[in-house]
């Protein structure tokens, strides 16, 4: 699989986003971006390998994680923090879906 290579990786990246002080934010949204949408296309290429469609809640996660990419370069401040923290957050949950649906038969 493309993707199981690039998450140990991603989650390391976002344990740093998930730490970094509201400052260093805005620096870090370029990097972040190439990293995410990088482990996005290895879960697509991973998912047309199996044959596998994502499920209404994976096309949602997977919309919200692409929408919170666009977004973010725009944000700063408050803003910024909050949005990221969230964004964290769902990419986390998307990177526990895949694994998930890597294993099933």
């Amino acid at each position: 699989m493309r993707a199981d290579s690039l998450i140990p990786v991603m989650r390391a990246h976002l344990d740093s986003m998930a730490r970094i002080p509201p400052a260093s934010m805005a620096g870090m949204v370029g990097i972040h971006d190439a990293l995410t949408s990088r482990m996005l296309d290895a879960m697509g290429a991973d998912m047309a390998m199996m044959g596998m469609m994502g499920d209404a809640v994976w096309v949602a996660l997977t919309d919200s994680v692409k929408r919170d990419l666009a977004d973010l370069p725009a944000l700063s401040g408050q803003a910024l923090t909050t949005r990221l923290r969230s964004h964290v957050s769902r990419t986390r949950r998307l990177l526990t879906m895949h694994e998930g649906m890597m294993r099933s038969p």
